[in-house]
C-alpha cells in the first residue's frame, strides 16, 4: 500500500469513529481529502516526498482563494503548493 493510500485510509477510519455531529462538522475536510486522493489515484500524478494530504489541506486552508473542484483546479493548486512549500 502506498503512503498516500495509507494516510487516506487512516483519515477515513478516524472520521468513521466519530459521532454523526462531528462527522457533519468535518464535511469540508472530508471532501478535500476525497478530491485530492481521487486526483492522485485517477491521474497517476506523482506525490512529492514530503507531501501529505494533511499538509495540502493545511496549505489549502491558509490560501482559501484556491479551489479543488476539478482536475484542472487541483493541478493548479498543486503547482502553487509546490512553488510556496518547496
Amino acid at each position: 500500500m502506498d503512503r498516500l493510500t495509507e494516510e487516506y485510509l487512516k483519515f477515513k477510519s478516524s472520521i468513521l469513529a466519530l459521532n454523526k455531529e462531528e462527522i457533519f462538522e468535518r464535511a469540508f475536510k472530508i471532501v478535500f481529502y476525497n478530491e485530492i486522493y481521487r486526483y492522485f489515484k485517477n491521474t497517476g500524478a506523482s506525490v512529492d516526498k514530503d507531501m501529505s494530504i494533511a499538509s495540502l489541506y493545511n496549505f489549502y486552508i491558509k490560501y482559501e482563494s484556491l479551489n479543488v473542484n476539478n482536475i484542472e483546479e487541483i493541478a493548479e493548486f498543486l503547482n502553487v503548493y509546490r512553488k510556496y512549500v518547496a
